[in-house]
C-alpha cells in the first residue's frame, strides 16, 4: 500500500518525500494526506467514546470517528488499525481532517503500512486514575465483560504504557465532560492550525 493504478502489473510504490511514484511507469500513484492526523488512544474506560460522541458539534469541520464500530469485523488490530488509516486517509485526500478514537500504543500504529500515507500522526491519550477507570468498567453492562479482575488490570497496565508512550495525555478523572471535550477540541485545533 499503496500501488500503482495505471500499469497492468499490481507493482507497489514507496514513499520518497510527499509523492510515491510508481517504478515502471514514473506515474505519481499516492500523496501524503496535507493535514495531520489525530488519533485519540486511550484505555477501555478512560472517556473516548463519550469525548468522540460530542466531538462533531465542537469540530463540524472534522470527520470523527469510533474505529471500534468495526472491531468485529477484523481478523486483528493491526488489520483494524490500518484499514482505518486508509479510510483516513482518503478522507483528506478529499479536502476533509480527521479525528480516529481507538486503543493502541503508538507505535502500532506507527508500523502499519498504511501510516505511510501520513506525514504527520498526532496521538492524544484519553486517561483516568485507576480507581476512577474501575468504577467506569464496572458500570458498563455485563455483555461488555469489563469488569473482570484480569480486564481491568490489563487496563492499569496499558494506561501506564500510554502515559509512557504518548506526548499528550489528557486526564478526564473528576471532570466535566464538556471542559474535557473543549480541551481535546482546542489541542486538535492548535495541531492544525500549527501544520
Amino acid at each position: 500500500m499503496p500501488w500503482c493504478m495505471t500499469c497492468d502489473e499490481l507493482t507497489d510504490v514507496a514513499f520518497d518525500g510527499d509523492e510515491a511514484k510508481c517504478p515502471r511507469c514514473g506515474v505519481v500513484a499516492a500523496r501524503r494526506a496535507p493535514f495531520p492526523l489525530i488519533i485519540l488512544t486511550g484505555t477501555s474506560g478512560a472517556g473516548k467514546t463519550t469525548i468522540v460522541d460530542r466531538l462533531p458539534q465542537a469540530l463540524p469541520k472534522f470527520d470523527v470517528f469510533d474505529c471500534d464500530l468495526l472491531l468485529g469485523h477484523f481478523a486483528d488490530f493491526e488489520r483494524l488499525f490500518g484499514a482505518w488509516l486508509a479510510v483516513a486517509w482518503s478522507l483528506a485526500m478529499q479536502g476533509r481532517r480527521v479525528v480516529l478514537a481507538l486503543s493502541s500504543r503508538p507505535d502500532v500504529i506507527e508500523r502499519q503500512p498504511e501510516r505511510q500515507l501520513w506525514s504527520d500522526v498526532v496521538f492524544l491519550n484519553i486517561h483516568c486514575d485507576d480507581d476512577e477507570r474501575e468504577r467506569r468498567l464496572r458500570a458498563r453492562p455485563t455483555w461488555r465483560n469489563s469488569a473482570t479482575e484480569e480486564f481491568i488490570a490489563g487496563t492499569k497496565r496499558f494506561a501506564k504504557v500510554l502515559i509512557e508512550e504518548t506526548a499528550a495525555t489528557i486526564d478526564t478523572t473528576d471532570r466535566d465532560v464538556d471542559d474535557v471535550v473543549a480541551e481535546v477540541t482546542a489541542r486538535i485545533r492548535a495541531v492544525h492550525e500549527s501544520a
